[in-house]
């Protein structure tokens, strides 16, 4: 066996062991079986170690790229339009101060300005650390090849010992710690940022940007962890929840998504009508070829607060233009609104009768639609369990319309700029309210026709069935008879 390997080339620790323990039983022998195994050990631990902090600088920069690329993205687009733009007298600094406030203003940051208090958050623009924070956290859950964790003494014992060559695959780290490590760069980031903008003419909410940056980040980072790993919570997950409860939340996301869409079909059309003030408006500006993609940049990341105000609207509440104005279906008063085109596509007066009926299709629609998903999953219940399940997607429904309606508002400054966007309690009041009643009525019509549906079916087949008893009954006697 000594014989067998050339001179100078080492042996693993596993065939020195085995070669060391075949007829020597001094003490000399434990010890250097006990020296093996220490050596073993340790060369493991430091491969391990090695490959741990190998894996964990890669996690770092990982967990680091969604903030650091957001504001390198918001500063190149915003030094771009500053270079672009040959009548603007601002230097860099202040191009590069703009750009770090439109960052910190996606995240729900608020400023205090000479001109009023400024908190309107664009949803366009907040889906940009949403989407980065997202895809870090998918990456650092798919990619980690190690956990870091230090080698267990079995393992090594049966490296050591030559039963086996590798280690057992190291378990993956859990879904809390990657998404933990992007929330706390992103909190960091952002703070540093907050701080580094400060300046009298806009002065950033350090908490508001605190809370704003870690709520974005970790539901983007969870959604992103939750995608990765959806192959293995899936089916656990799914077999747990009930299915009342599973019918329920996808008949109020149905619902939501309804509404949304009827804001956003009566957004194109408000456009498409009033495309010629739109553009009258834009002409007014007049600001430019750069500042004219500019105001488009803008347009772009409020869409989707219009669109929630459109929703709003359908429902009846409508949306704030100020503090004393308003637009609703029954009555409009336009308070004293920026100078943005969009604007200029408001309505002056409140909608005629055929128009709101057009817009209440909307949460009647959004209704039959949960009430048929409610009766298509859950046909063998009861009108009583249908009706009190679609009672409570129309209560979800509502708080999911509740809460975008307060996320699409806020101030653009003082006075009659201290107020935009729908009355966020008042808005989700309106949709439980509409949403279900729908729900409701759509379940029982749908009970009373499924109803009269079975009693048709029994009427018809009752001359049937008594005709068959007739004949058994008559058979029956003619066979008495002829036996008789």
């Amino acid at each position: 066996m000594a014989n067998s390997f050339p001179r100078g080339q080492s042996r693993s620790p596993g065939v020195r062991l085995r070669a060391a323990s075949r007829g020597v039983t001094s003490p000399r022998a434990g010890m250097l079986r006990a020296g093996m195994l220490r050596a073993g050990m340790l060369r493991m631990g430091a491969s391990r170690v090695l490959t741990a902090v190998r894996a964990a600088r890669g996690d770092l920069a990982m967990a680091a790229m969604p903030p650091i690329a957001g504001l390198a993205m918001t500063e190149i687009v915003v030094v771009l339009f500053w270079v672009s733009d040959q009548r603007t007298r601002a230097g860099g600094g202040a191009a590069v101060r703009v750009a770090a406030d439109l960052w910190l203003i996606a995240h729900g940051t608020s400023f205090a300005t000479p001109d009023g208090d400024l908190s309107l958050v664009p949803l366009g623009l907040a889906l940009l650390p949403i989407a980065l924070t997202a895809l870090a956290g998918h990456r650092l859950v798919r990619g980690r090849s190690s956990s870091g964790e230090a080698p267990r003494r079995r393992d090594v014992l049966t490296a050591v010992r030559g039963r086996d060559a590798r280690l057992a695959t190291p378990r993956r780290s859990s879904v809390g710690r990657p998404v933990a490590m992007v929330v706390a760069f992103y909190a960091i980031v952002t703070v540093v940022t907050a701080l580094a903008a400060d300046d009298p003419a806009a002065h950033p909410s350090i908490p508001s940007a605190l809370l704003g940056a870690m709520a974005m980040s970790l539901t983007g980072a969870s959604a992103g962890a939750l995608v990765a790993t959806c192959g293995q919570w899936r089916p656990g997950v799914t077999a747990r929840i009930p299915t009342a409860v599973r019918t329920t939340v996808s008949a109020a996301g149905a619902a939501v998504a309804v509404l949304i869409a009827a804001g956003a079909m009566i957004t194109a059309g408000v456009l498409a009508v009033n495309i010629q003030k739109i553009a009258s408006s834009a002409d007014r500006l007049a600001p430019g070829q750069v500042g004219g993609t500019g105001v488009l940049f803008v347009h772009v990341a409020l869409l989707p607060n219009v669109v929630v105000w459109a929703a709003a609207y359908a429902l009846g509440p409508g949306f704030a233009t100020g503090v004393h104005g308003f637009v609703r279906p029954f009555g409009v008063h336009l308070a004293d609104v920026p100078e943005l085109p969009m604007f200029a596509g408001l309505p002056t007066t409140g909608a005629s009768a055929p128009v709101w009926l057009v817009f209440a299709l909307a949460p009647v629609t959004a209704g039959c639609i949960a009430a048929r998903m409610v009766r298509r999953d859950d046909g063998a219940c009861s009108v009583p369990v249908c009706l009190a399940r679609v009672a409570l997607a129309s209560v979800l429904c509502g708080i999911a319309m509740a809460a975008l309606a307060a996320a699409s508002g806020g101030s653009l400054g003082a006075g009659e700029l201290a107020s935009f966007g729908p009355p966020g309690i008042q808005v989700g009041l309106a949709a439980t309210a509409e949403v279900g009643v729908a729900a409701v009525l759509a379940t029982c019509a749908a009970a009373a026709v499924r109803g009269r549906t079975s009693h048709r079916l029994e009427s018809r087949e009752s001359p049937i069935t008594s005709l068959k008893r007739c004949r058994q009954t008559a058979g029956s006697w003619f066979g008495s008879f002829r036996q008789s």
